[in-house]
């Protein structure tokens, strides 16, 4: 009889910990870091409690509505009516998931041949390591998008199911599209991933599911979500564009950015 496996439990409580830790910080600092954070939680209140708020109309609604604002929601409703109470309740989706990257960063160490010691390690730096414990402690969308590549990743690391495993990570990375429009850009590192050590066969079943996987998954996320938030589809993906490539405007604090600006940053990312 084998003794049981130690290092799932060992990495289950460092993703507890980490969260209860980002729930601390959540808790003590409200972390408007950004624009972006700032417009989620405005956009998931306006759902939850009606808050008096206007979205812009280059962002995609889905994160907000779909994932934030039923927590703020229901902690209204259980009579939670302070703002700081309700950003936490807001946020503390966004720290689930981050917790459950942990997870993933576990398992797709072990899932590409690394000892479980090591998977236990790589995923204790992830856990503490400062950038993602301090944004997992907000309601950013990069953490969205850390949980859907990495899901992906996985999904297109798994033995048998090319074509099934293609088209989750298609769909994953559309999720992350519609979090994040510059998330479009982890799709060569991940199709190179598909690619990597198969037989052609094999290679185009993955690539050819990940093709259908993103452009079902973008038909809804981003397509149907307009349509229903905005009034018609791809309605905030034709207004980041427009607002990127023909206004020559930026939302970061770099106001003017070349068009060629994340493919510079995707080494660097």
């Amino acid at each position: 009889m084998q003794p049981p496996n130690r290092y799932p439990r060992i990495v289950l409580g460092l993703a507890a910990a980490a969260a209860a830790l980002r729930l601390g910080l959540a808790s003590v600092f409200w972390g408007f870091h950004s624009g972006d954070d700032v417009e989620l939680l405005e956009e998931a209140l306006r759902r939850a409690v009606g808050l008096a708020y206007r979205p812009w109309p280059i962002r995609n609604l889905l994160l907000p509505d779909v994932l934030m604002a039923p927590f703020a929601a229901a902690a209204h409703h259980l009579g939670v009516t302070s703002p700081h109470g309700l950003v936490l309740a807001a946020t503390a989706p966004l720290v689930a998931l981050a917790a459950l990257n942990v997870w993933l960063v576990w398992r797709l160490a072990v899932r590409w041949g690394v000892e479980e010691p090591a998977a236990c390690l790589a995923a204790a730096l992830y856990a503490f390591h400062w950038v993602p414990l301090a944004y997992g402690s907000m309601p950013y969308p990069r953490t969205v998008v850390v949980t859907c590549v990495l899901a992906a990743a996985l999904a297109l690391s798994s033995s048998g199911r090319r074509l099934g495993g293609g088209a989750i990570a298609g769909a994953l990375v559309a999720v992350a599209f519609a979090a994040r429009y510059s998330a479009v850009i982890y799709l060569p590192p991940l199709a190179l991933l598909a690619a990597a050590g198969r037989g052609k066969q094999a290679r185009l079943r993955a690539l050819g599911g990940m093709a259908l996987g993103f452009a079902a998954g973008a038909l809804v996320t981003v397509g149907v979500a307009d349509a229903l938030t905005w009034g018609r589809p791809f309605a905030s993906l034709a207004a980041f564009a427009r607002y990127i490539f023909v206004e020559h405007a930026s939302s970061s604090r770099v106001a003017v950015q070349s068009p060629w600006f994340y493919l510079l940053r995707l080494l660097f990312w």
